[in-house]
């Protein structure tokens, strides 16, 4: 006995964008996660863990822990600690509630479209943005996703979600006022450690209950985090006047790139702010100085997203020849911004003098200064304008202020240190503007796996059934009925609270630089790379009143859902969605609806909201027929959107926190429940009236309210053609020989089939002809007594020039034969153009339980068009030519087009195997939508190239031309018998979006007058979408014995050699960012056409793939676990039942190389009941569908 399933290539479907990409953004947290709790410190924290590089600018990675228990503090509170080896870092940060000039704490929460630079002056304006779009800035044009509205059913103002907006995708927008108090040590090491990056602070989150920390951190736009960082200008006075005052004085800072968990809680996340390490590249005479980053590639992005507000600019903190995101030189591990050269040093560029006086103090007195001082760093910009007075304070040999030779340094170095004094002598104050996001399309979801089909790729779910997050001041408890609810929360630690688990710097000497401390003291291994909080300072924040760890009020400008809409089938006999099974299974928001139109019905939609009824029945929209044995159709059966419409509450509010635990609900007087699908719409109001058209490739977008609330709508593909069936399964370009059709010979050739169980009565079909080149009809053929059967029916075309125009044969009509006049007697023509029209011939009405809206027999759009060509082939007398045609760079029949640019080249060889010789020939190329023709090149049989003279691309606008692009070539000489010559052209996609999935090409060569000589074979150009199957598994399960109790077999051998899906992410080879996506598989009946004996009951189980040799899983349980899960497939029932057999999660695999992926399943089991009855081979189809999206 032969056990057999075989995966049959479908056409490749491509699912909808359910989360917002615009734009493939590349946030990204990867890796395994770092554990930071052993004994030994990470050799650098630029590497990413499991992958053996360094972090690229959009990247970030997990770290075990955010607190520690022991290690040496990064500061104490005291300055002087810093030398005396105490801590590990020279700069004391501390959290003023507010400070003069700087304003208050406080972080804002919108939700947006788009992750870019914004900047707000006050809570009140960034908690006023959904209402007003008002900020300090916002070139980019953020806007939120929320509107003003009623949050509740007393009319409460509050955010809501725009309408046409979903909760799918968008960015939680985080900006925030940090006011800040510091001061740095009197050291000569202290502008080491400075630009060493070793100065900063770490952020606790924390996050309602059910909402998983490591989910969202992992959401964090890397690339999309802004920093907008003002102190307080310092003022030089001498008695009481103001001598000088310098501004933008200036630090760079960055997320350090990782995600720390928490140890206990997995609603709390923690990020660390420090300094971006750098340097300067000086010259060997001290003349000239250079910005530059000490890990250019990883952070140079962070440093190009520092910025201050001058006026309505948003420039960066130094002086750069460009400064946009992508402005960089260099390549490598070594790309940085475009800094720019400062030159004129006289023995030092660290002395900040003739800056100071060329800012402050007016042409004269530059020109002076000039004479004895100049001062490179300081004039790179301002953050070498803040670190040249820091170092004054005390300075090194190779760091001097001014030059030894100077009679003047004594003067420069007492004006100069008096300024310097301004960052150690005293607190410095300032402020921290704040700016990050959470990209929502990366978010995986919920923790429990089986409720991410749900939750991932969106807004995160309310926690409160109010749809709200934080209230009020935001300081109180996370409980429901606070009013100053904190169910977000966002606290900074600052220096004092930090802590060097591995204590680095023991021992090393901070009074001077010295070559140990700098081998520790630089990017990816100072102690602020190591830095985690205290965890007996974990709860300072309580106490007002000191200023170490600040709780920040957090206003949560937005509210989320609390129910969400699954499309699943509710007809209790068919699932025309093919699902799980499970309305919250893992396809739930990637289903399509391919209805029947006959037996189900026709999708039909007004727009207009509707409510979820309990008692919904799909015999209220039932089809009827004329009898139980006549089943011609009376009336159409209907499917609105209520068909498939399903609202669940995700959490359950009654506890003291929420519970994930999806229950149902409906409109009742207790719940104001209502659904619409606003978009793609072919039915009037109140469905009175007809349909005009179909859904044969659309989507229906649900949204709604429940309890005023908007709901997570999510997308349904539709697939439904409600058109008069014609399939063309003959050749639409028909070349036949023109003797067979002439002296009262003729031919038939086959046209197609056509089949209409959708119609009430009969239908007409219309075949007319033209000549090439002309807009007169030569003929029709029609018949409006077509009556459909549920078989299909033959077309076939009758052709010859005694044949007369008309369907042959006494009507009604199933099978037919279109007799066409073709050539016309003593025509001259070479080609003809037919073109076919299929229709009803009465309006179908459509049961819609109220209403009887009905399907428009003369709508354009419900009629089924095809078109045809004839082309006469010279076979005269001794005439004979043959032609071939392949691509050059490979030897498949098909190439695939990715993106735009992309090239196919096809050459080919024309021969003359007949007694006729010609000179001129037309070659006649297949157009392809989206696509351009290069110029044709061609070789004479003597192997010279044809000039470009002979060469004349043909541009008359005839309907040959709208299938082929024609070249009349001239060759330099007769081509007569057994010589061949040879061609060549190219293909370049130029509209992708617009070329056809698969294109089918046939090079014809003609005479100069277009008659037909030869033509080729097959050749076929296909598009590839986002994510494409490029191959599917074979299966065969080998011989077995009948079973007499269930059984579980195995692949054959040659079986496991052909076990292979084969995936392409196509924005991943194009570089335009690589997608998450899932294959789904359904499983047929297994059937035995021998036997007539057919089971749903055979389960298929593919097994954990074996992946390229080159993947390695992550060696962290954590994170190998839910990859892992993603990629397990689940068991296949014979029932066509859609499983997921594989997810590719880019969130927890962005590095995962599909151009192509392969995964090998050598190990699939099927297994076979004890039901079957007779022996044979029995054979299923699997069918699989990629789609991309979380």
């Amino acid at each position: 006995m032969t056990w057999l399933t075989r995966g049959l290539l479908l056409p490749i479907l491509f699912g909808m964008v359910i989360l917002t990409i615009v734009g493939n953004a590349q946030a990204v947290t990867i890796g395994n996660v770092l554990d930071n709790t052993g004994p030994t410190a990470p050799a650098d924290m630029y590497t990413i863990p499991g992958l053996g590089r360094a972090r690229q600018k959009d990247e970030g990675s997990y770290v075990k822990s955010g607190t520690g228990s022991s290690g040496t503090p990064i500061t104490n509170g005291t300055t002087g600690a810093w030398v005396g080896k105490a801590t590990e870092s020279p700069t004391i940060i501390t959290f003023p509630e507010s400070a003069d000039n700087h304003g208050s704490s406080w972080f804002s929460i919108n939700y947006v479209d788009k992750n870019d630079f914004i900047d707000f002056n006050t809570p009140t304006q960034a908690n006023n943005f959904y209402v007003d779009g008002a900020a300090n800035y916002n070139k980019s044009n953020v806007q939120s996703l929320m509107k003003d509205g009623a949050i509740d059913k007393d009319g409460l103002a509050g955010p809501v979600l725009k309408d046409g907006e979903t909760f799918d995708g968008g960015f939680l927008q985080v900006t925030g006022n940090v006011p800040i108090s510091a001061q740095i040590a009197q050291s000569q090491t202290s502008v080491d450690a400075i630009m060493a990056g070793n100065w900063g602070v770490m952020v606790r989150v924390t996050l309602p209950e059910g909402i998983d920390a490591k989910s969202l951190g992992g959401a964090i736009d890397w690339g999309k985090s802004y920093f907008y960082l003002t102190l307080d200008s310092f003022t030089w006075k001498f008695l009481w006047f103001d001598l000088a005052q310098i501004k933008n004085l200036n630090f760079p800072l960055q997320f350090d790139h990782h995600v720390y968990l928490d140890k206990d809680k997995t609603n709390v996340f923690y990020l660390k702010v420090k300094g971006i390490p750098f340097t300067y590249d000086v010259s060997e005479d001290k003349s000239t100085a250079k910005l530059q980053l000490q890990r250019g590639t990883a952070d140079y992005l962070d440093y190009l997203h520092n910025r201050y507000i001058d006026g309505d600019v948003a420039r960066p903190l130094d002086n750069l020849t460009a400064d946009g995101d992508t402005d960089t030189t260099g390549s490598g591990d070594n790309v940085q911004p475009q800094f720019i050269s400062q030159s004129g040093g006289k023995g030092t560029v660290w002395d900040p003098f003739y800056g100071i006086v060329h800012e402050t103090g007016g042409a004269l007195l530059s020109w002076v200064a000039s004479w004895f001082s100049s001062s490179p760093i300081y004039e790179t910009g301002n953050i070498g304008r803040t670190l040249t007075l820091l170092n004054a304070a005390d300075p090194t040999t190779d760091r001097a202020i001014v030059s030894k030779n100077s009679i003047t340094s004594g003067l420069i170095g007492i004006i100069v240190k008096a300024i310097s004094a301004y960052f150690v002598d005293n607190d410095f104050k300032g402020s921290a503007h704040i700016n990050f996001s959470f990209d929502m399309s990366k978010y995986t979801g919920d923790q429990n796996k089986a409720y991410q089909t749900i939750t991932g790729g969106r807004l995160m779910p309310a926690p409160y059934a109010d749809g709200r997050f934080n209230k009020g001041s935001t300081m109180g408890k996370n409980d429901t009925d606070d009013k100053d609810r904190r169910a977000i929360g966002i606290s900074l630690y600052g220096s004092n609270t930090l802590l060097d688990p591995y204590s680095v710097l023991a021992g090393k000497d901070r009074s001077k630089p010295n070559a140990d401390l700098l081998s520790q003291l630089k990017a990816g291994t100072s102690p602020l790379d190591y830095a985690v909080i205290d965890e007996s300072k974990l709860d300072l924040g309580a106490d007002h009143s000191q200023e170490d760890v600040r709780d920040y009020p957090v206003y949560t400008n937005f509210t989320s859902w609390t129910a969400f809409v699954s499309p699943f089938d509710n007809s209790k006999t068919v699932d025309t969605l093919h699902s799980s099974g499970d309305p919250l299974g893992s396809d739930m928001r990637a289903r399509t609806a391919t209805p029947n139109s006959y037996s189900d019905g026709i999708l039909v939609n007004d727009g207009q909201p509707f409510t979820v009824d309990q008692n919904y029945t799909t015999d209220d929209y039932a089809p009827t027929t004329k009898s139980a044995t006549d089943k011609t159709l009376v009336k159409a059966g209907g499917i609105t959107p209520e068909r498939y419409a399903q609202v669940y509450q995700y959490y359950d509010y009654s506890g003291a926190t929420p519970v994930p635990n999806p229950t149902r609900v409906y409109t009742t007087t207790d719940n104001a429940l209502s659904l619409n699908v606003a978009t793609d719409t072919n039915a009037p109001l109140k469905y009175n009236g007809k349909i005009t058209k179909g859904f044969p490739d659309n989507t229906w977008v649900y949204a709604g309210k429940y309890n005023v609330l908007p709901v997570a709508g999510t997308s349904l593909a539709l697939n439904q053609d409600i058109r008069p069936e014609m399939n063309l399964t003959g050749d639409q370009i028909y070349v036949l020989d023109k003797s067979q059709l002439i002296n009262d010979k003729t031919l038939k050739e086959a046209l197609g089939t056509w089949r209409d169980r959708l119609t009430i009565g009969t239908d007409t079909m219309t075949i007319t002809t033209y000549p090439i080149a002309s807009d007169t009809a030569l003929g029709t053929a029609t018949t409006d007594q077509l009556v459909p059967r549920a078989d299909l029916h033959d077309i076939d075309l009758h052709l010859g020039d005694s044949v007369n125009y008309g369907f042959e044969g006494d009507p009604p009509y199933g099978d037919l034969t279109a007799g066409l006049t073709i050539p016309p007697v003593a025509s001259t023509d070479n080609g003809f153009y037919g073109l076919v029209k299929l229709s009803r011939n009465a309006d179908v009405p459509i049961n819609v339980k109220t209403a009887t809206p009905t399907l428009d027999a003369g709508s354009a759009d419900l009629a089924n068009n095809a078109n045809f060509l004839v082309l006469l082939r010279d076979d005269t007398d001794g005439a004979s030519w043959t032609a071939e045609h392949h691509y050059t760079d490979s030897a498949s029949t098909i190439h695939f087009f990715y993106q735009n640019g992309d090239q196919a080249n096809v050459g080919g060889t024309v021969k003359n195997t007949g007694d006729i010789s010609k000179q001129t020939f037309q070659i006649m190329i297949p157009r392809v939508t989206g696509t351009t023709i290069s110029n044709l090149a061609v070789t004479a049989p003597d192997g010279s190239a044809v000039p470009e003279a002979n060469i004349t691309k043909m541009t008359s606008n005839t309907d040959l031309d709208k299938y082929y692009q024609r070249y009349l070539v001239k060759m330099p000489s007769l081509v007569i018998k057994d010589q061949a010559f040879t061609f060549s052209y190219t293909y370049q996609a130029s509209d992708i979006a617009n070329m056809p999935e698969s294109t089918t090409l046939q090079t014809v060569i003609g005479d100069e007058n277009g008659k037909v000589l030869a033509r080729t074979g097959n050749l076929y150009l296909k598009r590839m979408k986002t994510v494409a199957i490029l191959q599917v598994p074979q299966f065969d399960f080998g011989k077995q014995t009948l079973p007499k109790s269930e059984q579980q077999y195995g692949l054959t051998d040659d079986s496991k050699k052909l076990a292979q899906l084969v995936i392409q992410d196509n924005s991943q080879a194009n570089n335009t960012g690589a997608l998450s996506w899932r294959v789904t598989g359904r499983l047929s009946a297994f059937a035995n056409p021998d036997a007539s004996e057919a089971h749903t009951d055979f389960k298929l189980d593919l097994g954990l793939p074996t992946m390229p040799a080159d993947y390695q899983y992550p060696t962290d349980p954590d994170l190998k676990a839910p990859i892992v899960a993603n990629h397990t497939p689940e068991t296949m029932l014979s029932n066509n039942v859609t499983q997921q057999l594989f997810f590719l999660n880019r969130v927890l695999e962005s590095t995962t190389d599909a151009t192509p992926l392969t995964l090998t399943y050598a190990d699939a089991k099927l297994t076979v009941p004890n039901t079957v009855v007779k022996s044979g081979k029995y054979e299923s189809t699997v069918t699989y569908t990629v789609k991309d999206g979380l």
